[in-house]
């Protein structure tokens, strides 16, 4: 058993590890969603609570659920992640509840019934290192970068996270240009690689602020352009 000391602090039970069997689907990725403004501060405070007491980690998985942040009744926050897209990927379990009325039975002869409440429940029983990737969750906090290049024949990108100060690679991208496009002019073949990626990588992207770094510096007035017209208006 364990017992926890404060909020944030369930524990540490390590007789039982929890598995999440996906058989052979793909990761699952979700579209960010805005977090409301009278949450934010809360959002972030959860957050950092749950690094300094290990209760989260950072992560570079190629997984993406999103949180969920709910008032109780008491007036404080409850963190939650929506895991829908994940439970709808998971075997579930065949062993069947057991009877309501054996239960009932079993109480027979006692006189005292305790009672306990375990506190954050979702947080009382680890996972294995394989399954602790697949409740990764995005939050707004780290600044995401979507590097693109273009050759003669192909457009390449990589997407980076900011995580602790350090530039990691969270997914890359690549496209073959069609025998038309292979005859854009250098910028339009840049621009498409930022066009092209930018929706690709659109999970992570929507509804946040994020860098793009190329290395053809022509791009850059785009961002003064006005009245784009045709391809210049992607």
């Amino acid at each position: 058993m364990s017992f926890h000391k404060a909020d944030f602090d369930p524990g540490d039970f390590t007789a039982v590890y929890h598995s999440i069997d996906r058989g052979q689907m793909s990761p699952i990725r979700q579209r960010m969603r805005s977090t409301p403004i009278h949450f934010k501060d809360e959002e972030d405070a959860h957050l950092d609570k749950m690094l300094e007491t290990g209760v989260m980690q950072p992560s570079t998985a190629g997984w993406a659920s999103l949180p969920v942040l709910v008032r109780k009744r008491d007036g404080s926050v409850r963190w939650c992640v929506d895991y829908r897209a994940l439970n709808n990927i998971t075997r579930k379990d065949v062993f069947p509840l057991p009877r309501i009325e054996e239960c009932v039975d079993a109480l027979d002869g006692n006189l005292w019934f305790p009672k306990l409440d375990a506190n954050s429940a979702y947080w009382q029983v680890r996972l294995d290192d394989a399954s602790r990737p697949k409740t990764s969750f995005c939050t707004r906090r780290d600044p995401f970068i979507l590097d693109t290049d273009a050759s003669d024949f192909a457009i390449g990108a990589e997407l980076l996270q900011i995580q602790g100060g350090v530039e990691r690679a969270i997914s890359y991208g690549n496209y073959t240009l069609s025998k038309e496009q292979r005859y854009y002019c250098t910028t339009r073949k840049e621009l498409l690689a930022v066009v092209r990626f930018t929706r690709q990588f659109r999970p992570y992207l929507l509804g946040r602020h994020f860098y793009v770094r190329t290395d053809h510096n022509s791009l850059r007035w785009l961002m003064d352009f006005r009245e784009a017209q045709g391809q210049l208006a992607w």
